[in-house]
């Protein structure tokens, strides 16, 4: 006798079963289908990848636009203008030793030249046209010209410098406002040292030596100029003025003692 198994089908019902299972899966994929599907993927990863980046960046940028608390922007406030007026103070610094080279070296070349001038003045003058060495090679014409060219050329170097220390001067006095604007507050709050002389008196800036010596060489000049021009004129002023200062100093002197 013989039993039926019950999971035992037909034959052909298997087949069906096999068939609507393909069916509703639907077709194979292709490799180019497949190769397509992979790149669509990998397309969108990339894309959210992207967005989520974004969306961080957007995060540190709205951080940064959040308030500060009041403390923090005092504190980046003041440090601000500490750094300004540091900066303020080392400019003024570099523009007055700057000024003051210029002035240096202005007086320098002026006194040089001026010697100069002075010692070939005083060779013509002390050694005659005709005499040896010096002279010998000078005719009188030649001497008659220098020692009228010598002198306003020594008054044309002297005010040439002497102008060029006023510009100095002037440069220097723009830098004392600004000092006393912009800078002295915050020096004297940090001890910072002043970066030139006091702003008043006869010794402002120290420059009452440079004006009085160039203005003492260049009326010198002046005087050897205009004797070079009218030297009776000149010696007989001269004359009185050296009478006058012989009397009215011993004058001066008795009243003195």
């Amino acid at each position: 006798m013989t039993s039926e198994l019950p999971n035992e089908q037909p034959e052909g019902e298997g087949c069906k079963a096999d068939a609507a299972v393909t069916a509703t899966a639907g077709p194979a994929l292709t490799p180019e289908q497949l190769a397509a599907l992979i790149s669509a993927a990998t397309a969108a990863s990339a894309a959210a990848a992207a967005v989520t980046a974004s969306m961080e960046s957007v995060s540190v940028a709205l951080a940064k636009l959040t308030p500060r608390t009041a403390e923090a922007a005092k504190a980046e406030s003041a440090e601000a203008t500490a750094e300004a007026e540091k900066d303020s103070y080392d400019y003024v610094v570099a523009q007055v030793s700057r000024e003051d080279g210029l002035i240096h070296n202005r007086m320098t070349w002026t006194l040089q030249l001026n010697g100069f001038l002075f010692a070939a003045l005083a060779l013509l003058k002390v050694v005659p046209p005709g005499a040896k060495a010096t002279a010998e090679s000078l005719q009188p014409w030649v001497v008659d010209y220098l020692l009228g060219a010598i002198p306003f050329t020594g008054l044309v170097i002297t005010f040439s410098g002497w102008a060029g220390i006023w510009g100095a001067n002037w440069q220097l006095w723009y830098l004392t406002r600004m000092y006393a604007e912009r800078v002295e507050g915050a020096a004297k709050k940090r001890a910072w040292p002043r970066p030139f002389g006091s702003r008043s008196g006869p010794f402002f800036l120290g420059t009452l030596p440079n004006h009085v010596s160039l203005l003492v060489v260049g009326t010198l000049w002046a005087w050897l100029a205009l004797h070079a021009i009218l030297p009776e004129e000149i010696e007989r002023y001269s004359g009185e003025l050296r009478a006058w200062l012989q009397t009215h100093g011993r004058d001066w002197i008795h009243r003195l003692h």
